[in-house]
């Protein structure tokens, strides 16, 4: 290498170099981190007993949420164990009282009010055109 490449190459080195200070210290002043992307888990929903709505008990070992039954698994209820004392305890939250289900929009309902068993439901009771026009 000659003179004049030696020269050159350390200018471009050099000017490189100031760039990328100069571009780092704007983006440590702006506040911004400068890393990977690290993926943040969903926050789970931990509730008090004046959180819970109509036909919802508290509880302070909740169930893990896909182990409450609810309309999109009336015919295929979820198989889980739970237990206060079992070791695979989850956080604080509302279930649906017995008898109840939760539903898409997250309210406890009767199981006859999911879309999949209305129909079942009227066609079992002639009684439930009558009821409804008095409510």
């Amino acid at each position: 290498m000659n003179q004049k490449s030696r020269v050159l190459c350390i200018l471009l080195l050099l000017t490189f170099f100031l760039t990328i200070n100069a571009k780092l210290k704007r983006i440590i002043r702006s506040g911004r981190r400068i890393h990977r992307h690290v993926p943040q888990y969903p926050r789970r929903q931990e509730r008090t007993r004046l959180d819970c709505r109509a036909h919802e008990n508290y509880v302070r070992c909740g169930p893990e949420p896909h182990c409450e039954m609810s309309c999109d698994n009336l015919y295929s209820p979820p198989h889980c164990y739970h237990a206060k004392n079992h070791p695979k305890c989850y956080y604080p939250r509302c279930i649906c009282s017995k008898g109840f289900i939760r539903n898409r929009i997250g309210f406890c309902v009767r199981e006859w009010k999911c879309p999949q068993r209305l129909f079942n439901y009227i066609s079992q009771n002639p009684n439930f055109e009558l009821f409804f026009q008095i409510f």
